[in-house]
């Protein structure tokens, strides 16, 4: 097993840094999201502001309203269809 310290280097003033990244890996899922969003972003398609504000809101709700929704599907075979021909309406009727 390495020694703690291994995980960092020795910088000319004396102090010390990370010599590997933070995050140990990067899935490929990641890198695909990540290039998706930068493409967007690029494409003016939302800027990364609405980004951060959209994820922060997205983290906040948790998965309960797609939890509500998949299980509606499920039961309803009505509401199932909608949400195929018209997945706004069907998060609007989950809403409320």
């Amino acid at each position: 097993m390495a020694d703690e310290n291994d995980r960092f280097e020795t910088l000319p003033d004396g102090g010390q840094q990370h010599s590997t990244p933070m995050v140990d890996e990067i899935t490929d899922f990641e890198v695909l999201e990540i290039a998706l969003r930068e493409l967007a972003i690029e494409k003016g398609l939302f800027t990364a502001e609405e980004h951060r504000r959209y994820t922060e809101f997205v983290e906040q709700l948790g998965p309960a309203p797609g939890a509500r929704l998949v299980a509606k599907a499920w039961r309803d075979p009505d509401f199932k269809q909608l949400a195929r021909q018209d997945a706004i309406a069907a998060c609007r009727e989950i809403r409320s």
